[in-house]
């Protein structure tokens, strides 16, 4: 074989076992989203946040996640119950209801007294049996006046919530703390 030649099947021959996985096994597809309630891992990543201060990103630990198939007028719709933050805050974190099909939009109002809202949207990026990742845009209006504190002020952030599964719990257990 010329050397050419031999180096041509040797790229060849590389690329082929780099894609087939090892041993010739390719890599699985990850499957449908896992119903019900489950334990996960969140990270949470800072694509832009210019609030004061900034909003929490990186590894936020074990977290439960509640996720519903099969609703909607088609049968087809899905939806998750999940954390907006990690153990740090304990298992009482603040959470949402999100659609894993289309996005959320919703807006808050800080109090009746005061006019600053916050318009929220969580977008779904990916839904299976591996992970569910989130896009999490945050716009909060002008500050509610003299004297407000500073995480009143208007600012945007964009995140990604990024929960990667572990397991499933008793369809029994309907609290918010992790099952063995």
């Amino acid at each position: 074989m010329r050397a050419s030649t031999w180096f041509l099947h040797a790229i060849a021959t590389t690329t082929a076992s780099l894609t087939s996985g090892c041993g010739g096994a390719t890599q699985e597809d990850p499957g449908a989203v896992h119903e019900g309630k489950g334990v996960y891992t969140l990270s949470i990543e800072r694509k832009s946040d210019d609030c004061q201060p900034p909003l929490p990103d990186g590894y936020m630990g074990m977290v439960v996640v509640f996720v519903a198939t099969g609703g909607g007028a088609d049968g087809k719709a899905r939806s998750a119950n999940v954390p907006l933050g990690g153990t740090e805050q304990g298992f009482d974190a603040a959470r949402s209801d999100v659609r894993l099909d289309e996005p959320l939009t919703f807006s808050s109002a800080a109090s009746p007294a005061c006019a600053e809202v916050t318009q929220t949207t969580l977008a779904p990026l990916q839904a299976n049996g591996a992970h569910i990742d989130l896009e999490w845009t945050l716009s909060r209006s002008a500050p509610c006046g003299e004297g407000a504190p500073p995480a009143s002020a208007s600012c945007t952030s964009d995140r990604v919530l990024h929960f990667q599964w572990l397991h499933a719990c008793s369809p029994d257990d309907h609290s918010l703390d992790p099952c063995p």
